[in-house]
């Protein structure tokens, strides 16, 4: 077993490699539709604070900070569980967090009807698919720390 603080480094870089690899994956994925889909701004806009800069860059800090905790109960998953660490299991944990995802941005364009995006059901779609990319990035990580 890794030294604790060796374990949480791991888990700090696959939250926030994952988070960047999702992130990219949703604003490409956002270009072959006309719509923007730049999670963090949409997240820091939800906070209805005055300055776009400011939103943008808190809305990122939360953003990273919810991937480094995806990545850590991950992790745990993983460690704990290594049946789970495989296609199947990583599939799998990447949609329940996409499901929750859409559910809690579905809660969120309801209480912003029409302010965050133009097409709810496309960005709902590009969440989904965002988090897949997510665990199969994390996974990927694990994969390499495992064998380190």
């Amino acid at each position: 077993m890794d030294h604790p603080i060796g374990f949480l480094c791991k888990v700090f870089v696959a939250g926030v490699v994952s988070t960047f690899t999702m992130t990219l994956f949703v604003d490409l994925l956002s270009r072959l539709f006309s719509d923007r889909f730049y999670v963090p701004s949409i997240l820091g806009k939800t906070l209805n604070l005055k300055s776009p800069g400011f939103n943008t860059g808190f809305g990122t800090a939360i953003h990273y900070a919810i991937g480094i905790c995806f990545a850590a109960t991950f992790y745990y998953l993983w460690f704990h569980f290594p049946d789970w660490a495989n296609w199947w299991g990583v599939l799998l944990a990447g949609a329940i967090c996409g499901g929750l995802a859409v559910i809690v941005w579905r809660l969120v364009l309801y209480a912003y009807p029409g302010v965050l995006v133009k097409d709810k059901g496309v960005y709902l779609f590009s969440i989904f698919c965002g988090h897949l990319v997510f665990g199969l990035t994390a996974w990927l990580i694990w994969q390499w720390v495992v064998r380190q």
